[in-house]
């Protein structure tokens, strides 16, 4: 028997020792990573709030319960006799001290257990003792909202851990005595109980009343939330009837407490019996009769009269949560005046109208650029770049490898030859080849380039579909070549390459290679004669994955994109600040996944595709929950004024934030109380044709100038239509370009003005004779006809709608772009280019070739040119490359020659 306790007691610490290595393996592993990415602050914080928040609720618990236990085995008669029914009886060997070692062992485990589930809250807890103030407070308890979006969570959950503890220790003590027969019903249904013991349980029922009272107080906050009433929030029968019902109930839970303190002298249960009932009978008549009694007879038959003030407020709050509050709203004539002479003068916005759709672009990425059946474009992005000189809208895509694709599933394949992705496609907007495809201003591998836009590392190590590790600068392989990573494919032949970065994590000891093999799940590690001492070995390279393990307190965008930087690679994401606890905010699901009533993109991460690394930029310092993470993490986030200015050239307004801010100005975009109440000019995002089948319009990016400016630049924009309508009501755009970023513009229709809807638009195209004459021969012809995205394009005070036309053969998979369909006002014309159709509608407005010329350049796009000539120049003198410094300030003083020529002929 005693070798058979050995045994147990050997293989339990083994057990233990195995759990404690398995820990120590994975929390090295850890501070390895977040050491190569600089991040060891955010690891140590976490680590550290992790570990004192389950150590701290782990003693509260166990010494709550062992003080308690301990009472109440004191309590206890040392023999208890049981019935013949009974099959246990309590012996002396119960308090033996080998069995209160035993007892103690068991608690402690158990407690254990409540430690690592309250470690899980950890972030609760930085956030109570960090939070920031919003300066805004709500109007029924006065408070910051700061105590909302911080500290009500955490207070709530500490109210929720305490009574269920001492819920828990109540009813296992009570049923302890009474089983053991310490507490005893008489014939005539008196409770018998000891003094010691009445004192036990009165203690742990007052500590229960007054914990319920707290809660009770903390209940009156969610409020709040309440979606009871005509809007989110608190309403009338909230505020006027159940407030003071969750008030009047705290008194009487406290009261109940104070009441089971004064039984330990009265030694009656009437006392508290009768105030349990008050408390059940106040709770079901005033908690859910009463107010339902209100909500029916008294609001309902005059609900805007009595909401009238709870709907203000929701339409205030939800505004700013959401950052629609600072939305410009302007008038937009609609009107019918553009001239030859207008389309010229905003032949910029007409340069950059997106003739291509993503899906049939990503197609055409897909056939023509893949090279080899490993490589895969996931996405395509939108962005501008200044191109000779010029600003262009672009579409790219990065060329990432494949692991799923692989001709073989060796695993030296998947983490040791096949690295990385090679390069991206970048081609403009609006050009179309003769043969109906994409041109490209980068191409192929290794990179051609038809412009100024240059790659020097085009090695795409960290990428979205890159989810295994690999392992770089590894023995140079049998076959006598000094390099075994694979670069990229050469005619017959591949290319090969040594990594010449510094991501990854070293792992030229045994010891990292036990670690990481036990980390990754592959013995391989440790095996393969291929790691040597300068090896590293790169986990998390699936940029989503990456940075949600770096800082996992931010939501990132699930479109990441991807910017050309002094001819490095790069990812931009958004990252927002979420939260659901803005009072009277209406919530929305954001991302499919979320349930918000608070959001910002209060930061901009930057991620380098060959190094791994990452830099947090704060967009939007206003923020209070930015401003708390910040309070938190110290050093790990930089003001966006210290992100390079040719990074943030790239930055643009986020999708996933408009889609959702443009579907909340729907209904609250009506400021008025009583039109909101009537819902009468909801509004909606409207319909149209894509890819041949009708969904909802996407917000689209364009480079255009805003009615009333003087220069084009980089939106995203919508329109709108009233609910179940056609027409246009508004449209709304975000600004992108320097210090404007962020703006948010509305410009609606006169309401008396019909402006044609894209559905309406759809309509007369399909009505059209020629177009309908045309679509249906190449339908016969065997052609699959794909209809693009209609685009609706303000221009001065004006708009025109575009939409492409592409051509599929029934068994290909390369669309040809054919036609632009073009309207405007009562004109259609489908031509076989954009810059026809505008022709044939306004007459010859000199934009034949508009996206080569490089004639007439306007002032500003000549200084941004000659500006990056000069920053070019910065660069080389710093590298002492005095030749090509020269070339720049050549090429710069030519520029600012012909500034020069072309302000004399205007004054000519």
């Amino acid at each position: 028997m005693k070798n058979l306790k050995k045994l147990i007691l050997l293989i339990f610490i083994i057990m233990i020792i195995y759990l404690l290595i398995d820990k120590f393996m994975y929390f090295y592993t850890d501070w390895l990573w977040y050491e190569e990415i600089n991040c060891k602050s955010i690891f140590i914080k976490i680590s550290l709030f992790k570990f004192t928040t389950g150590l701290v609720m782990a003693i509260v618990f166990f010494t709550l319960l062992h003080i308690n236990l301990t009472i109440m085995r004191k309590l206890s008669p040392r023999i208890v006799h049981f019935s013949k029914s009974n099959l246990i009886e309590i012996y002396d060997s119960t308090y033996s001290p080998h069995t209160n070692k035993i007892f103690n062992i068991i608690l402690a485990i158990f407690s254990i257990f409540i430690g690592l589930e309250a470690s899980g809250h950890w972030q609760e807890v930085l956030e109570f003792i960090y939070g920031q103030n919003f300066y805004t407070e709500d109007a029924i308890f006065v408070k910051d909202l700061s105590f909302y979006i911080f500290r009500l969570t955490f207070l709530q959950y500490l109210y929720s851990w305490l009574i269920l503890t001492f819920a828990i220790i109540f009813i296992f003590i009570t049923s302890t005595y009474i089983l053991c027969k310490i507490i005893r019903f008489s014939t005539n249904n008196m409770i018998i109980m000891s003094n010691k013991v009445r004192i036990h349980i009165s203690i742990l029922a007052s500590i229960l009343c007054v914990l319920k009272a707290w809660g009770l107080y903390l209940a009156r906050y969610n409020l709040l939330y309440s979606s009871k009433g005509n809007v989110y929030g608190a309403g009338y029968t909230d505020v006027t009837i159940i407030l003071p019902v969750l008030t009047i109930m705290a008194f009487i839970a406290l009261a109940g407490g104070i009441i089971f303190l004064i039984n330990i002298y009265t030694k009656s249960w009437k006392l508290p019996g009768y105030i349990i009932i008050l408390y059940l009978i106040i709770s079901i008549v005033g908690g859910f009769i009463y107010p339902a009694i209100i909500q029916q007879f008294v609001v309902l038959p005059n609900e805007i009269g009595k909401e009238r003030e709870y709907i203000k407020r929701n339409i205030e709050y939800t505004l700013k949560a959401y950052g629609l509050n600072r939305i410009n709203e302007k008038e937009f004539q609609a009107n019918e005046e553009l001239t030859a002479k207008s389309i010229y003068n905003n032949k910029l916005t007409i340069e950059n109208i997106r003739l291509w759709d993503i899906k049939p672009l990503i197609e055409s990425y897909r056939q023509l650029q893949e090279i080899k059946p490993y490589y895969n474009f996931i996405d395509v992005d939108v962005d501008r770049y200044i191109i000779d000189g010029n600003y262009r809208q672009v579409m790219l895509s990065a060329r990432e490898i494949d692991y799923n694709q692989l001709s073989t599933n060796e695993w030296i394949n998947h983490h040791i030859t096949y690295t990385h992705g090679y390069g991206l496609c970048l081609s403009p907007a609006n050009r179309i080849s003769k043969e109906g495809l994409p041109e490209f201003f980068i191409k192929d591998i290794p990179p051609v380039f038809t412009t100024d836009l240059k790659i020097d590392r085009p090695e795409i190590y960290y990428g979205e579909i890159t989810n295994n590790y690999s392992i770089v600068k590894t023995k140079p392989s049998e076959s006598g070549s000094s390099e075994q990573e694979f670069d990229y494919p050469s005619g017959t032949m591949n290319k090969y390459c040594i990594y010449q970065g510094t991501g990854g994590i070293p792992i030229s000891s045994l010891f990292r290679k036990i670690i990481f093999a036990k980390y990754l799940n592959s013995l391989k590690i440790l095996l393969n004669k291929d790691i040597i001492s300068e090896s590293r070995i790169m986990i998390y390279r699936n940029i989503h994955d990456r940075l949600n393990k770096a800082f996992p307190l931010l939501i990132y965008s699930n479109d990441p994109y991807m910017i050309i930087c002094e001819g490095k690679l790069l990812w931009i994401c958004d990252a927002y600040t979420i939260s659901g606890k803005y009072p009277y905010s209406t919530p929305y699901k954001f991302l499919n996944t979320h349930h918000v009533n608070y959001l910002r993109n209060s930061v901009k991460v930057v991620i380098n595709t060959y190094n791994g690394n990452i830099d947090f930029y704060i967009s939007d310092p206003e923020d209070p929950i930015i401003k708390t993470y910040s309070a938190i993490f110290p050093g790990v986030f930089k003001d966006i004024g210290m992100m390079p200015l040719n990074i943030r050239a790239h930055i643009r307004y986020p999708e996933e934030l408009f889609t959702m801010q443009s579907k909340v100005y729907c209904i609250y975009h009506m400021k008025d109380t009583q039109v909101f109440y009537n819902k009468e000019d909801l509004w909606d995002v409207p319909y149209g044709i894509s890819d041949n089948r009708e969904q909802e319009m996407s917000p689209y990016y364009t480079i255009m100038s805003i009615p009333g400016e003087k220069k084009e630049e980089f939106l995203l924009m919508i329109p709108f239509t009233p609910i179940k309508k056609d027409n246009l009501s508004a449209w709304m755009c975000a600004r992108c370009d320097g210090e404007h970023y962020g703006d948010i513009i509305l410009f609606r229709f006169p309401k008396k003005k019909m402006v044609y809807g894209p559905r309406q638009i759809e309509a007369r195209i399909n009505q059209d004779t020629e177009i309908s004459k045309q679509l249906s021969l190449w339908n016969q012809e065997g052609s699959n006809v794909i209809r693009g995205n209609l685009l609706v394009i303000p221009i001065e005070n004006s708009l025109i709608y575009v939409e492409p036309l592409y051509l599929k053969a029934e068994k290909g998979e390369l669309p040809e772009l054919k036609k632009v369909i073009l309207v405007y006002g009562s004109q259609i014309a489908m031509e076989d280019n954009l810059e026809e159709g505008i022709n044939k509608i306004f007459g010859d407005v000199r934009t034949s070739r508009m996206a080569d010329s490089t004639e007439n350049k306007s002032i500003e796009y000549m200084a941004r040119e000659a500006l990056n000539h000069y920053e070019k120049a910065q660069k080389y003198i710093k590298e002492g490359n005095w030749a090509k410094y020269g070339e720049e300030l050549e090429k710069m003083k030519n520029i600012l020659t012909r500034m020069i020529e072309g302000e004399k002929n205007e004054k000519q």
